[in-house]
């Protein structure tokens, strides 16, 4: 018996030392360019990477990205490391994490599970059973502006926005932290907390709308389940000078994430210039005169999508 397991041993070492090599040895400048191709392809922007690595242990490091839009507005991100934990497979778990530092050390950090079963499971769907994630002045702000400069390059955009977008600019840096622990089988067990906020977050404007720029007072989103509620906390909220965001409700957790129910309200209203300025959006929107007061209420299955009233 111990003959079997000593060839048992030495076999594993075998397996694992060859694929060590592989992981070491591989072609990463390929993968590179491959992986730059592909992410632009999915994104409609412009992705380069300056460097990709080997991380111990079986990850990925990818060193200064630079994403961009076609005309040449660009984000920067200083590391992407990705990483996979082989032990998990011994308890039939996938284990994942990634770690997105950004051009001034801004950091997000995220840490997935999945139970293989349930992953492959055609009846469910591919939840993860745990997802954690912190982040630390992380300048979400950036990547806000990027979608706008995005949605300003793309023809499907309303043409009634686009005047407005290209004349805002937004600034924030993300804090908080996700933990959920998700049950694909019943969703009604899942529960967690989400609690996210916003610092130096303010939405400045062309001079030529003469429209003083508008700190954030309050900038944060947390949410909490509870008996098989996915309850919004009341101060959930975006405020300025200028404009007031409040978001309320809560999603009624079924079995399935697909047949649970959101029952989600976002008040939004416009303040002196702001109102003055853009008012008008809002009426256009709803076709009604709205006094620049807008009411949105998000309701009904999550898949394949809730309603969205105005």
């Amino acid at each position: 018996m111990r003959r079997v397991w000593q060839i048992l041993i030495l076999i594993l070492v075998g397996v694992f030392s060859f694929t060590f090599f592989l992981y070491l040895s591989f072609p990463y400048d390929v993968l590179k360019e491959t992986l730059a191709v592909e992410s632009s392809k999915a994104s409609g922007l412009v992705v380069s990477i300056d460097e990709l690595q080997p991380s111990l242990m079986f990850g990925l490091r990818a060193k200064d990205i630079k994403i961009e839009t076609p005309k040449g507005y660009a984000v920067k991100l200083r590391q992407l490391k990705v990483s996979v934990n082989p032990l998990g497979l011994l308890i039939g778990r996938i284990w994942a994490g990634a770690e997105i530092i950004d051009a001034k050390g801004g950091i997000i950090d995220a840490d997935v599970s999945f139970k293989i079963f349930e992953l492959i499971s055609p009846q469910s769907l591919p939840l993860p059973s745990n997802l954690e994630l912190s982040a630390k002045k992380f300048e979400i702000g950036k990547f806000g502006n990027l979608y706008i400069k995005k949605m300003l390059s793309d023809p499907k955009t309303n043409p009634l926005l686009k005047p407005v977008l290209e004349k805002v600019h937004f600034a924030g840096q993300l804090n908080g932290s996700v933990d959920l622990d998700l049950n694909a089988a019943d969703f009604t067990r899942s529960g967690g907390d989400i609690s996210l906020s916003m610092a130096k977050t303010s939405i400045q404007f062309d001079p030529s709308l003469q429209i003083p720029s508008q700190p954030f007072s309050e900038a944060s989103v947390k949410l909490r389940s509870v008996g098989g509620r996915v309850k919004v906390d009341p101060k959930s909220r975006f405020r300025s000078q200028g404009l007031d965001i409040a978001l309320s409700g809560e999603i009624v957790q079924k079995t399935s994430l697909e047949k649970s129910l959101a029952q989600l309200k976002v008040d939004v209203e416009l303040f002196a210039k702001l109102k003055e300025q853009f008012g008008f959006l809002i009426d256009a929107f709803t076709h009604r005169s709205n006094d620049g007061k807008l009411s949105i209420k998000i309701s009904g299955p999550l898949v394949p999508g809730p309603r969205v009233e105005f």
